[in-house]
């Protein structure tokens, strides 16, 4: 019976011996495969990959905040004006106007008479 207990004793310390090394490992791995994980960051997702970068970039928000005549810093509610926008709308149509005026008189009032043909 004490040969027995001194197996089992023995057994227990090589279990318990076992089980500290696979525990080490097992902490190994997961070190090893943190840092795996951290070098593959490091190389393949940078920020300047990413799909946001643009938006993101400090570079680029310095030179819009940096330049005055650049309206996109202002947002959509301050802009003056519009792509397409006809901002000479008033005297474009002071001179149809002006125009329209010429040629009625023109029709009405000839200039020279011999100018034009009668049918």
């Amino acid at each position: 019976m004490c040969r027995f207990i001194f197996y089992l004793a023995h057994d227990g310390a090589k279990h318990e011996a076992i089980v500290h090394l696979l525990e080490m490992r097992q902490e190994q791995d997961r070190r090893n495969l943190a840092q795996d994980i951290n070098e593959f960051r490091a190389t393949y997702q940078q920020s300047k990959d990413a799909r946001e970068y643009d938006l993101n970039d400090t570079s680029i928000i310095t030179i819009v905040n940096n330049n005055e005549s650049n309206h996109l810093q202002y947002g959509l509610g301050s802009c003056l004006f519009f792509e397409g926008e006809d901002r000479n709308k008033q005297e474009r149509e002071k001179k149809q106007k002006e125009q329209m005026n010429r040629w009625i008189n023109e029709q009405v009032f000839p200039i020279n008479q011999s100018t034009y043909i009668y049918i």
